[in-house]
């Protein structure tokens, strides 16, 4: 058998796999991939396919997976007083205990804001302003490892904004196709090889606010900008954004 024909069969036995269950009660379980999705795609209770292809195949590559519906984290939401955070990181049993022994390494958010909400508070030294973001979901410890707060991720956050499960099919199989049969370049000289190419994505911010040494409030003052141009110049090519010695990197860490 060769070795393209031996891959074959096992990637084929691999996706007959049905998404391993995990267990019910009150004992504790180890959970890797937690997907919250709006019940738009849980017709009749149950989850549509592109959420089970998606899950059965974080499964084939060893996470465990689970998939539930906002409905489903709302009820102890309300009961609990707490909220999706609350459930991110302990989830809860039928009678209401902790579920996860830790932390799901990943949460994956289905659905718009309408159907999943992000979290939302209000802006730092900014009164009256406030933010909306999934970011606060994925804070759910603090520096000593409890429940709370540091500022800081301490799990992997993502969303699918799509509100339909045609939407969901569309994107799902989109991430699929990627992962499992991802483009490799076959130009002689590997010109087509787009793994070599990143884009760095960034705005200007200004303060709208007039600031020290700069009063005409339209500086950048969230680094946004400077940050790209260092990630740019990290990645392969010198584009030279940073020539002079004060405005190296070098210089600029022994400053810090």
């Amino acid at each position: 058998m060769s070795r393209t024909q031996l891959s074959t069969n096992v990637n084929n036995s691999l996706e007959k796999l049905e998404p391993r269950l995990l267990l019910s009660g009150g004992e504790q379980v180890a959970l890797d991939y937690l997907i919250i999705a709006g019940d738009a795609f849980f017709p009749s209770g149950q989850v549509c396919q592109p959420l089970h292809d998606l899950a059965e195949w974080k499964q084939v590559k060893g996470m465990r997976t689970k998939s539930v519906p906002m409905s489903y984290v709302t009820s102890y939401c309300v009961a609990t007083g707490q909220g999706i955070k609350d459930y991110i990181r302990a989830g809860w049993d039928s009678a209401g205990h902790e579920y996860w022994s830790a932390l799901p390494q990943y949460v994956l958010l289905v659905g718009d804001t309408q159907q999943v909400p992000s979290s939302s508070g209000q802006l730092l030294n900014h009164e009256g302003f406030f933010h909306v973001s999934d970011n606060p979901y994925a804070d759910v410890l603090n520096w000593q490892g409890e429940p709370g707060a540091d500022g800081f991720a301490d799990l992997a956050l993502g969303r699918i904004p799509v509100t339909t499960v045609a939407d969901a099919a569309t994107a799902i199989n989109k991430i699929l196709d990627y992962d499992r049969k991802p483009y490799m370049p076959t130009a002689p000289d590997g010109s087509d090889n787009w793994y070599k190419n990143a884009l760095v994505a960034s705005y200007f911010e200004d303060g709208a606010l007039p600031i020290e040494g700069d009063p005409d409030g339209k500086e950048d003052i969230y680094y946004f900008m400077e940050t790209a141009h260092r990630v740019a110049d990290f990645l392969g090519q010198d584009f030279d954004y940073w020539t002079d010695a004060r405005g190296s990197w070098q210089s600029f860490a022994l400053a810090a």
